[in-house]
């Protein structure tokens, strides 16, 4: 969302036509992950793996707004958002450097559990920041 909204602000000059263009966008991206996954979501499906992958720039296992806004708030999502295998680790550059701050954007981002192949003291971690 970040790499839209600096776009957005690049192109339009006052903050109402702000607000509308970046409220359009959001609605568009509502209603495709509606069309896409909604029914899964209606039909009870437990968990979601967050994609590795990014969008418009940004790792979605950070992405607040797709994770809880759309999958949570808006589809109703109400089971366990689980990161991809050892994603967790390629959040930072290099990868694993910055560890603590990884765990904390990707909880706060809306992943309730994490999947850590190779770091056996990971509960250290979490119970330090929590």
């Amino acid at each position: 969302m970040h790499l839209m909204q600096q776009r957005v602000l690049e192109h339009c000059e006052d903050q109402k036509t702000q607000d509308k263009v970046i409220g359009e966008i959001l609605a568009c991206v509502s209603m495709f992950a509606q069309d896409q996954y909604g029914n899964y979501v209606v039909q009870g499906v437990c968990t979601v793996m967050a994609s590795y992958s990014s969008w418009n720039g940004k790792k979605l296992h950070t992405d607040h707004f797709l994770l809880t806004q759309v999958l949570k708030d808006q589809l109703g999502f109400k089971g366990m958002v689980i990161t991809d295998w050892e994603a967790l680790d390629r959040l930072s550059d290099p990868y694993g450097s910055n560890y603590r701050q990884c765990v904390l954007s990707t909880v706060n981002a809306g992943v309730d559990m994490v999947m850590v192949p190779f770091r056996i003291t990971v509960g250290t971690y979490l119970y330090s920041i929590a």
